[in-house]
């Protein structure tokens, strides 16, 4: 799910600095920077190429935050690759792409004249609500009539979250496209439904005071924002991470700024006082570690034993009504693999949890499977476009399980290294797994000639006044291994982007309008349709 770090609208910021600098979803395995503008472009890559840090000084947030963004969304990677939530999101999110784009090729083949989007909406509706919506569909048409809309199964959600496993189902002797098109897009849509309701299942278990402040999304915020706090005060100075602290932990109203500050107050044992006048800098960095084991241990439940309970949002919600009654606590104040440990071994005790390091030896043996799985997807295809993007399909599965098994073999032996931000922030290279890299441009486009090649290759490219415009661009590194992993990555997160295009009411576009219009055209070439929007 996506997790951005936005700025109040109250904030004021410098004419070119964009309110959101990063946005982390897991159907771009990487990191992205969003930039608003070729101004701020400019800024961006003369930071990342300057030899020399900008020095302690007071000045306004927007550049503090565009400078530590790299290690806030590289944190959102790891936590991404870390929780069995996180997991179980990512396999649904494979299983609606692994469908979906079976559907969308063979949609050419289909009679009718119109793919209606989304197609979650049209499968739902029934034969009279259809009828109605091609009534209003031709009252706003040319010659009144109503239009044929390609064939479409009609599902109930009922039917739609079904238990199944993840595969492609076959209809052995059967070449009708109508029928591979409806097995197709219901496995695609069943994908999307079970992300839909793991999360308005976590929705309705809580109270409504806590719906808005604790999720999954705003606790892995908090632990990327105190990530990113420490990456200020290392990298540019101590005026800049209190600016960047007194922000979030006292003007902000964001729900993951107030979910932070909530946290301090656990920690510090304390009701909130919105009259304090303790430096909110010192206070952060004080609670720190308490509130990094707090966050990660959310992530390592079992989903496969405890299903929904394992939502990081749950775990949190359970841990803070344990502590609000047990007031023992093991010491972590120390920043040792016995204490981080010896805390995640207590909690897990004491909530009746699944421990830990089996919760993370589950994760691995799910990745396994799924990377077999993919396997024999791959090797039961026809030659031809499917097989070519099984192949992507595969080499991601391979590439997300690799990478995770750096990660939790790693924290299995190190788990301050996660927890403690020092630790975390100053790991050397080749630790911890690295993401890939790429800068995303919202609102506008980078001419193609001011690009620096030399640091970014150009990924999607439109027509910009006759010129060549660029909408995203990846970070070049000299390793071959990289440059196969990004070309994977973005071949996935392109599919995906036209499977929520077309099954879901999700927007992969996110606030860029070129990319909208690119991502439109591209889906209705692919299906030869004209596309109609349900309302």
């Amino acid at each position: 799910m996506p997790k951005r770090n936005k700025i109040d609208s109250r904030v004021e910021l410098g004419s070119f600095y964009r309110d959101d600098f990063g946005g982390f979803s897991p159907l771009f395995a990487g990191v992205t920077i969003r930039i608003a503008s070729q101004a701020a472009y400019d800024e961006f890559v003369s930071f990342l190429t300057s030899q020399t840090l900008p020095g302690d000084r007071k000045e306004s947030l927007s550049p503090i935050l565009m400078r530590s963004v790299i290690e806030h969304e590289s944190r959102h990677y790891h936590d991404f690759l870390l929780g069995s939530y996180n997991g179980m999101l990512f396999r649904a999110r494979l299983q609606g792409i692994l469908n979906g784009i079976k559907a969308l090729y063979v949609a050419k083949e289909l009679s009718g004249e119109v793919f209606p989007v989304p197609l979650s909406t049209w499968m739902a509706l029934s034969a009279e609500e259809r009828g109605a919506q091609l009534e209003d569909w031709a009252a706003f048409s040319h010659d009144g009539n109503k239009p044929v809309v390609i064939p479409v199964p009609v599902l109930s959600k009922k039917a739609l979250l079904r238990p199944r496993e993840t595969e492609v189902y076959a209809i052995e002797g059967n070449n009708d496209p109508a029928a591979i098109f409806s097995l197709a897009a219901e496995n695609a849509m069943y994908g999307y439904a079970r992300i839909q309701e793991a999360v308005q299942a976590l929705a309705s278990s809580r109270s409504p005071d806590y719906r808005e402040l604790i999720n999954p999304a705003n606790i892995q915020e908090v632990l990327a924002l105190t990530v990113q706090l420490g990456a200020v005060w290392q990298a540019q100075g101590e005026q800049q991470a209190r600016i960047f602290a007194r922000f979030f932990l006292r003007e902000s109203n964001l729900p993951s700024a107030r979910l932070w500050r909530f946290l301090l107050h656990v920690v510090s044992r304390r009701a909130p006082d919105p009259t304090e006048h303790e430096d909110a800098f010192e206070q952060a960095f004080a609670a720190s570690l308490q509130i990094m084991a707090i966050g990660t241990w959310t992530l390592l439940g079992s989903y496969l034993k405890e299903g929904e309970a394992a939502s990081p949002a749950e775990r949190l919600t359970n841990l803070l009504k344990h502590l609000s009654v047990d007031r023992a606590e093991v010491n972590i104040a120390r920043n040792t693999p016995l204490s981080i440990a010896a805390t995640w071994d207590y909690w897990d005790a004491a909530l009746g949890v699944s421990p830990w390091r089996e919760s993370l030896q589950e994760s691995l043996d799910w990745a396994g499977r799924g990377v077999d799985f993919y396997e024999e997807v791959h090797e039961a295809s026809s030659p031809g476009w499917e097989k070519a993007f099984h192949v992507t399909l595969r080499n991601m599965m391979k590439a997300y399980a690799a990478d995770q098994r750096m990660l939790i073999e790693h924290v299995l032996e190190h788990p301050e290294d996660l927890v403690g931000v020092t630790r975390y922030i100053g790991l050397p290279t080749g630790i911890l797994p690295m993401p890939l890299f790429r800068l995303q441009l919202d609102n506008s486009a980078l001419d193609l000639a001011r690009l620096d090649q030399k640091v970014f290759e150009p990924v999607m490219t439109v027509n910009l006044d006759g010129a060549v415009g660029v909408l995203s661009c990846l970070l070049k590194m000299p390793t071959q291994v990289y440059r196969e992993r990004a070309a994977d990555a973005i071949a996935f997160e392109y599919a995906a982007q036209l499977c929520d295009m077309a099954f879901s009411r999700q927007e992969p576009h996110g606030r860029s309008p070129l990319l909208k219009k690119r991502l439109l055209s591209d889906l209705e070439r692919t299906v030869c349709k004209t596309l109609r929007f349900i309302v």
